[in-house]
């Protein structure tokens, strides 16, 4: 992601390593509270009380703490998982981006894309849910499940963990998301009555173009990974139908 206002000057410091491994404002960083809009489904359904448990992505850490970027992929950081955004890096070589298999990832990139992918999947689908018509228990982790199963007595239970996600730049300027989540849903005796796995792609979101302001890339941003998780949540209430209904 490379907004081409700035390109000159980097260009311009390059020509002095020293310069150019010391200067902090080499990394320039850009961010905006992520935006959540639930999924409108309309469905036929009983009132019912209904588990939500997010399954864990990384071992020990809460799946809304989570965040993935094209640097390292998934990984814990809690002031992220609010916020969506890109780091310019100008001040050390090109990194190869992660992206799924038969992707060519590139020569390279200097653009630091952060994506809170699992805050953006658990808001929007408790967001989605009525509340008018269906009482919502939410764990985290499967300590918490279980417990809650236990003095709560849910009718349904639904299982949800996102077993990767990518989110890279191709071609410049233009955000690719990838998805697999699987989902789960189990009655109040834990017999399993839809059990689903979810593959979703959106390629080519563009953000902007060469003389656009860090502004218009964010929101571009926002809009997109907010689109892309809706469609997501869609999947899998249409797929793990539970007695959700808006």
């Amino acid at each position: 992601m490379v907004q081409r206002t700035e390109s000159w000057l980097s260009c311009l410091i390059a020509t002095s390593g020293l310069l150019f491994a010391a200067c902090p404002l080499l990394t320039s960083v850009y961010r905006t509270p992520t935006t959540v809009v639930p999924v409108h489904l309309s469905v036929d359904a009983p009132r019912a009380k209904i588990l939500v448990c997010f399954y864990q992505t990384i071992q020990g850490v809460r799946l809304d703490e989570t965040v993935w970027d094209n640097f390292f992929g998934p990984h814990q950081d809690v002031d992220e998982s609010s916020q969506i955004g890109f780091t310019q890096h100008r001040n050390f070589h090109s990194v190869v981006p992660i992206v799924p298999n038969g992707i060519d990832p590139g020569t390279g990139t200097n653009s630091q894309i952060m994506i809170p992918f699992g805050n953006l999947l658990s808001e929007t689908l408790l967001s989605s849910i009525d509340s008018s018509r269906t009482s919502v228990l939410v764990a985290f982790d499967s300590k918490t499940a279980t417990e809650l199963n236990s003095s709560h007595h849910p009718t349904r239970i639904l299982e949800v963990k996102v077993d990767s996600f990518f989110v890279w730049e191709e071609p410049l300027n233009h955000l690719n998301y990838s998805t697999v989540v699987s989902c789960r849903v189990r009655d109040s005796s834990g017999a399993v009555l839809a059990e689903q796995r979810i593959h979703q792609s959106a390629l080519g979101n563009e953000l902007g173009g060469v003389l656009s302001s860090s502004r218009t890339f964010l929101d571009a941003m926002n809009a997109s990974a907010g689109a892309f998780t809706r469609d997501v949540i869609t999947e899998i209430l249409r797929r793990c139908s539970i007695g959700f209904a808006r």
